[in-house]
């Protein structure tokens, strides 16, 4: 099997990580105009600075996923430190984009206590909470996209 198949999963895991960087970026820049507690501000200011990071390497992941499905003949490896198993990198990617998740989850959860609804406005709610669900969207699509990956992978072995 060639890696042509998998330029159009690859593109569209690239374009669904810019839909979630969106995503942080407008919690981000609306958060400043809205009343909250001293407390929720500085987690979901933290929650979008970690999610940051993690899209950033993740990114980079992906990048390395290409190396390994064969998607740059002829050019030097991105990482040629990596364990050469595609799967070990489509794990990686699961795993940190599910604790950004979680992370996000908490702060949704926390916005909805008593306590947080009665120091914030309910914008603050509305923003995080539409905006993750986004998130959320994103990931199912790119949770489809690496099981596709996986599945191409598990046919040519058998093959």
């Amino acid at each position: 099997m060639g890696s042509e198949i998998f330029i159009e999963p690859v593109s569209s895991l690239y374009r669904l990580l810019e839909e979630i960087s969106g995503q942080i970026a407008f919690i981000r820049r609306e958060l400043p105009s809205l009343e909250m507690s001293k407390q929720i501000r500085p987690a979901i200011s933290g929650m979008c600075e970690d999610f940051d990071s993690t899209l950033y390497d993740v990114r980079k992941e992906v990048r390395t996923l290409e190396d390994k499905l064969g998607m740059q003949p002829g050019e030097e490896p991105f990482d040629p430190d990596v364990n050469p198993d595609p799967r070990a990198t489509l794990s990686l990617i699961r795993s940190w984009l599910r604790t950004e998740l979680e992370s996000l989850n908490r702060i949704v959860t926390k916005l909805q206590t008593r306590e947080e609804r009665g120091s914030a406005t309910g914008a603050v709610f509305i923003l995080v909470a539409e905006s993750g669900a986004g998130i959320l969207r994103a990931f199912g699509s790119i949770e489809n996209i690496l099981a596709f990956i996986e599945s191409k992978l598990t046919r040519s072995e058998g093959a």
